[in-house]
């Protein structure tokens, strides 16, 4: 039950009509006594950065999570971010601390080698293709290389964003196996489709799902059901992501946002 006392978190989106995470949320803060309450909250672009600075104003609102498209607008208005966040330049959760000033961190990457681990799917020393470039891609890759796990593919509809997001890894880790390719999946053991391509329901799937093996892993971050998953599903593979990957981001975001962590990545470890 709502009362004065309840810590709001708004999830900022636009659209947020397909925002399912709510219904993962409650439970966790039920589950730890936490008198706190997420809701989406529809945030049109054009007004993006005078809602984040009015939330910022309200006593009640602990911090927020960000989502598409607003995840590099937000790093730009925090006062401090962490690790993976100064590495790609985007985050999706915030918090307004005590004393006034915003922390940002990005937990994509964190969510998904934790998702991936407890549903048996091996990182490590496997060949990765990751569709997509933007913010959750960029997470992803920052965690994978600071953990240097396995060899990224990254392969994205606009090359310039693929290669800014291989020059950015490579800026902090020089050693790390990550380049540009195509989207052919036969040649890799595991497939993360970190492109927005399943939000809605009439999405086609972000590459051609006949490329998938049995042996194939997927690892499908968007929330509702899609069709990669689906195809995945009927071919025996392993499939994860979605609401198990938001799972397994939140344990990282409430300590974030009660100020119990200095650091993300060490999360992955936790």
């Amino acid at each position: 039950m709502l009362t004065g006392e309840t810590l709001l978190f708004p999830l900022l989106a636009d659209p947020a009509r397909h925002v399912k995470a709510p219904a993962i949320f409650q439970p966790a803060f039920e589950a730890r006594g936490l008198d706190w309450f997420l809701f989406p909250l529809n945030v049109r672009q054009e007004n993006f950065e005078a809602a984040f600075a009015q939330l910022r104003l309200m006593g009640n609102v602990g911090g927020c999570v960000v989502s598409v498209p607003f995840k590099a607008r937000a790093a730009r208005l925090c006062d401090r971010l962490g690790p993976l966040a100064q590495k790609g330049g985007v985050v999706n959760t915030v918090r307004f601390a005590d004393d006034g000033t915003v922390e940002g961190e990005i937990l994509d990457g964190v969510g998904l080698i934790l998702c991936a681990a407890e549903t048996g799917i091996r990182l490590e020393g496997a060949n990765i293709l990751m569709l997509g470039a933007g913010g959750a891609a960029s997470a992803i890759a920052h965690a994978l290389a600071d953990k240097g796990i396995g060899s990224l593919t990254v392969q994205n509809r606009s090359a310039d964003r693929a290669r800014a997001l291989v020059a950015s890894v490579r800026e902090h880790r020089p050693d790390y196996p990550i380049d540009i390719g195509s989207f052919d999946a036969t040649r890799h053991d595991v497939v993360i489709n970190a492109t927005s391509l399943g939000i809605s329901a009439d999405d086609p799937a972000p590459m051609d799902v006949a490329q998938l093996k049995p042996s194939t892993s997927v690892i499908d971050i968007v929330v509702p059901d899609t069709a990669l998953r689906r195809a995945a599903q009927a071919l025996g593979c392993k499939v994860t992501g979605g609401r198990p990957m938001v799972a397994a981001q939140i344990a990282a975001q409430i300590a974030l946002w009660k100020g119990e962590i200095a650091t993300s990545t060490n999360l992955i470890h936790r």
